[in-house]
């Protein structure tokens, strides 16, 4: 009978409990804590960047949002404790364009981020607008998917997608515009919504993207160049209830309906009968103009 040796079975021992400590690490919430702590001298963005700019107007903010993820949902791993399990790490950026006079935007987007040891490629990147439209900056609307870009591989594209050029960059337009409501008796109410148009600022027929969206290579991205173009005017603003206002020429007017408090306000049940609203500090009678006699 062979004989073992007792620091053999130590040694052996010692080999599984060391394993079975590693996957404990591994597949805990200690072992999420850990990796983020070694880990943590390597956190934040690359210095690999791209630039995304573009037009906006003056009353406008932007959130400048990227995401970032390992292409592999079984690397970079973090402890989740509410799906309780340990899931594909993943982060943003976000870069806030505050108003500006200069009407216009440009931000440094990295391509990728590094957290918890982990290198994480740049998934996407999304523009979140903002309107000011009250003189005193009390009153907004946002868009949150002004626009959207995706980053892939160039394996997993078609032959026939674009390639960047660094003595072109891709532009994409997006055209903004309010739905209209009055609320709370004589309150204005702005709804935005922004969307893809063609070269020319024209709106698309039968338009298969109606947001501004592309998928585009990841692995030309770094020092490239995206342009989206937001723009705005007062003059597409339209009702968000069609029959609670009428049209004047190019403005609208909103209807008295039922009394000052009647949330829907249909012309049809006081027609020619209107309401009068606030707009940036002044009462008035018509959108955009604000009154009949000022000029288109």
């Amino acid at each position: 009978m062979a004989i073992i040796k007792r620091s053999n079975v130590i040694s052996v021992i010692t080999v599984l409990l060391l394993f079975g400590f590693m996957y404990f690490l591994r597949n805990t919430v200690i072992g999420d804590i850990y990796g983020r702590t070694v880990g943590k001298l390597y956190e934040g963005p690359s210095k690999q960047t791209f630039i995304l700019s573009g037009e906006v107007p003056t009353y406008f903010s932007l959130d400048i949002i990227s995401y970032y993820q390992n292409d592999r949902a079984d690397e970079c791993l973090r402890y989740s404790a509410k799906a309780g399990k340990r899931m594909s790490y993943f982060t943003g950026m976000k870069q806030t364009v505050e108003m500006s006079d200069k009407g216009h935007y440009e931000v440094n987007v990295p391509t990728s981020y590094y957290a918890a040891g982990c290198h994480l490629p740049i998934q996407s990147v999304k523009i979140v607008a903002y309107e000011y439209y009250d003189k005193d900056l009390k009153e907004t609307t946002m868009e949150q998917w002004a626009a959207s870009l995706s980053f892939v591989n160039s394996a997993q594209l078609a032959d026939e997608a674009p390639h960047f050029s660094l003595n072109k960059p891709m532009i994409y337009n997006s055209r903004c515009s309010n739905m209209l409501r009055i609320m709370g008796g004589d309150l204005l109410v702005k709804i935005l919504g922004c969307y893809n148009v063609d070269q020319h600022w024209q709106w698309i027929q039968n338009n298969k993207t109606p947001k501004v969206y592309d998928v585009l290579r990841r692995d030309e991205l770094p020092n490239q160049s995206i342009t989206v173009n937001l723009r705005h005017d007062p003059y597409d603003d339209v009702p968000y209830y069609g029959k609670a206002w009428e049209q004047i020429r190019k403005n609208w007017k909103p209807c008295y309906g039922k009394g000052k408090n009647d949330p829907f306000g249909f012309c049809y049940n006081s027609p020619g009968k209107y309401r009068i609203f606030k707009m940036n500090g002044k009462t008035c009678t018509i959108y955009p103009q604000c009154t009949e006699d000022e000029k288109e």
